[in-house]
């Protein structure tokens, strides 16, 4: 009967280790294969195998000495595990392994030998490093752009920082809870209410988020930022959380500021290289002086009421002011004569449209002056 029961016992463990969704291997004191489950057999890629009575190194021959000495303290009575271990592989594959050792004991008491549990994890690890390496990568990628990201929740109100976000504001780059009146603090006072409105209409519309800003350090120094983020709903379509990036635009905005000062330069520099033109002309034809500029205020005047954009006004009006231009190019003597001019005088002066074009058609301007 008690014979019985004991093999019953020993059937019941057999089927349950065979067919366990773990990878479990059984040892007796020599490291011989007692039990195996079919997971043990799938991940280790043994196929059918019987490994029963066999050694475990003369099945894994490339297991290293470091597992060996592990294997000798846990038949000393040591437990013990590693959640990823490496398992260079006999083919040059390398594993990864999450594993661990317990002694089982004899009815005498003794260690009778050890028992493995372990799962190969190699693709779990491999998905592990590609995540992490993407991450160092956007972390990378986000401070070379001195960028940082950010999720506003809706229901609690709180702003999460991440990745450098906080460094934009000056403060500590490390992951943290903002409330908005926390970030509001940090806008120049002057654009609060413009931010704010932009991300309340994000939330209220469901259109993209785009603010560009003024953030006041805590020591003082200002910034331009530019966020821009997209509202996400949850799973009933309600609006969720706004998600978001922004960026420092600093030195883009010194850059502008620079370039809209050089091209103020520029137009003041060729309205006064005009005006010596203008001059010019007035000086060698004094008949028709001033004949320039009230053409110019007139075109400037039907400009204005047409309605016409400012940059196309300026060019009407620079136009105008050197319309007779071309009258550099004719005699003096012929401009200023009180008498009545000769056919050639005539046509010499009737010339100076043309003459005009000609001088002015190579001239770099920012408005079309030929």
């Amino acid at each position: 009967m008690a014979e019985g029961k004991l093999c019953r016992d020993e059937e019941i463990l057999r089927l349950f280790i065979e067919h366990s969704p773990a990878a479990i291997a059984i040892f007796d004191h020599d490291m011989k294969y007692i039990a195996t489950s079919r997971r043990y057999l799938i991940d280790y890629a043994l196929g059918e195998q019987n490994l029963v009575g066999r050694s475990h190194y003369d099945v894994f021959p490339e297991i290293p000495e470091r597992w060996k000495e592990i294997h000798r303290r846990c038949l000393a009575g040591s437990i013990e595990k590693a959640d990823e271990d490496p398992f260079p592989r006999a083919d040059g594959r390398l594993d990864w392994v999450h594993w661990e050792i317990r002694p089982w004991n004899e009815s005498g008491g003794g260690i009778g030998g050890i028992i493995l549990f372990s799962e190969v994890i190699t693709e779990h690890k491999q998905a592990k490093d590609a995540l992490r390496l993407s991450e160092e990568r956007l972390r990378l990628a986000l401070l070379t752009a001195r960028m940082g990201y950010w999720r506003y929740e809706l229901a609690s109100g709180v702003l999460q920082s991440y990745e450098n976000h906080g460094a934009l504001f000056g403060v500590s780059t490390d992951e943290r809870n903002w409330t908005l009146a926390d970030v509001q603090q940090l806008v120049h006072p002057d654009d609060r209410a413009y931010a704010l409105m932009a991300l309340r209409r994000t939330v209220a519309e469901g259109v993209p988020f785009d603010s560009t800003y003024r953030a006041v350090l805590p020591n003082g120094e200002t910034r331009w930022l530019h966020s821009f983020g997209n509202l996400n709903r949850d799973s009933s379509g309600r609006p969720d959380h706004v998600f978001g990036v922004t960026q420092d635009i600093t030195e883009r905005k010194k850059a502008e500021e620079q370039l809209l000062l050089t091209l103020d330069s520029l137009r003041k520099a060729v309205n006064t290289t005009i005006q010596v033109m203008v001059s010019a002309v007035e000086i060698r034809d004094p008949y028709t002086s001033g004949h320039q500029i009230r053409s110019a205020d007139l075109a400037l005047a039907i400009a204005s009421e047409m309605g016409l954009p400012q940059d196309k006004i300026d060019a009407i009006r620079m136009a105008g002011s050197i319309h007779d231009i071309g009258k550099l190019s004719i005699p003096a003597e012929i401009l200023s004569k009180p008498t009545k001019l000769l056919e050639i005088e005539f046509a010499l002066i009737k010339e100076h449209a043309r003459k005009g074009y000609e001088m002015l058609k190579d001239v770099e301007s920012p408005w079309p002056l030929a």
